[in-house]
């Protein structure tokens, strides 16, 4: 990152000459403004030379988004609801930056997202009546804002993606969102969750009143059994489909994996 000078004579006309700047990502308006300030200082014969600045053409940044998804390699490419929350990550970057050209993106653009993201409404785009509302229209409603943990991935997404844009242009991406920011660990002492004594699991798998259809769904019934007597987390347990029950060696298991279901577009994880 930096500017770069070129110091141009006409051949035909020595008296003439002229000073390029070229620019590159994250030079700032304030740091050009400053080299051609610098540049007074450089006159041949009682005269400066003309200053001309010169700044990179690059694609907007949203050009840049279907590439990036269909460069992945296949293993690595995110599907169904996956792919919806990356997708909407880096919309909401460019939501609050603007789609400008991607080489024009500087510390003043990181620093904005840095500022407004942290402020801005948990589910925003999933309310009907904030959608039309610009970034700064949705911060001023003063609602509850998001998580910093849902704030970070949004940033480690957007990350992702801008590093291959920058690679795309062949320099490196010049800031890193949300580098800086550590999510808030469970303080020492912190009264903790409860865990189920003996009696109380009694109590809650009693067959005498588990077993009477009272559940609303069926994953309510399954998923608590399996939880007690597997061990498996709560998400391995919700994602089981049925080709997941399986037999070796004559003894009935579990397969957790991350297979796809080819009747479901969202996948396992």
């Amino acid at each position: 990152m930096g500017l770069k000078l070129e110091l141009h004579f006409d051949e035909h006309s020595p008296s003439k000459k002229f000073v390029k700047l070229q620019t590159e990502p994250g030079d700032t308006p304030e740091i050009v403004a400053a080299a051609l300030a610098g540049l007074q200082g450089i006159s041949s014969a009682g005269a400066a030379p003309q200053a001309k600045v010169q700044t990179p053409e690059s694609e907007k940044i949203s050009a840049y988004i279907e590439p990036y998804f269909n460069n992945l390699p296949l293993e690595q490419r995110p599907k169904g609801k996956t792919l919806e929350q990356y997708r909407a990550s880096i919309q909401t970057f460019i939501k609050i930056v603007g789609d400008k050209p991607l080489l024009q993106l500087g510390r003043k653009d990181a620093n904005r997202f840095e500022d407004i993201i942290i402020k801005m409404p948990a589910n925003s785009t999933k309310l009907a009546n904030t959608r039309a509302l610009s970034v700064d229209e949705l911060v001023a409603l003063g609602l509850p804002p998001m998580s910093l943990t849902n704030a970070k991935n949004i940033a480690r997404r957007t990350n992702k993606f801008l590093r291959f844009a920058f690679r795309r242009e062949g320099v490196d991406a010049p800031f890193q969102l949300l580098d800086e920011v550590k999510v808030a660990k469970r303080a020492k002492g912190e009264k903790k969750r409860r865990v189920f004594t003996d009696d109380d699991l009694r109590l809650l798998f009693n067959p005498e009143t588990l077993a009477t259809g009272q559940q609303a769904k069926p994953y309510m019934f399954w998923v608590p059994l399996i939880s007690l007597h597997s061990g498996m987390r709560i998400n391995e347990i919700a994602q089981l489909l049925l080709s997941d029950l399986t037999v070796i060696d004559g003894i009935d298991c579990f397969n957790v994996t991350d297979e796809p279901d080819p009747n479901d577009e969202d996948d396992k994880r």
